[in-house]
């Protein structure tokens, strides 16, 4: 049953709301990010691409950790394709490039 609840799509606003609280409080939970991007993915009519946004950004900030990654391994390239996506891509891009020694 705990799997199954897993891909519910009614958790989608509470894990949303977390989300929020992480970047309002600056702590970090990347369990509750895939998921939510999992259930994007099986629901696409409930993803919110600020919030996408808000997620890879998070995950960023775990370079050189794979989060970010993980994180766009999940997202369809028709999403990642908007401006503001484009734009976190855009970042990313220059900061893998960085070395972090």
């Amino acid at each position: 049953a705990m799997a199954a609840s897993a891909y519910d799509v009614a958790r989608v606003p509470s894990l949303e709301a977390n989300v929020r609280q992480q970047c309002a409080d600056g702590t970090y939970d990347l369990d509750n990010n895939l998921a939510l991007l999992k259930l994007y993915q099986f629901h696409p009519e409930k993803s919110d691409s600020a919030v996408v946004g808000r997620v890879l950004v998070k995950a960023l900030t775990r370079l050189p950790a794979s989060d970010y990654l993980m994180c766009t391994y999940l997202i369809p390239e028709r999403v990642q394709e908007e401006e503001l996506l484009a734009q976190v891509a855009a970042v990313a891009a220059l900061l893998e490039t960085c070395q972090f020694r």
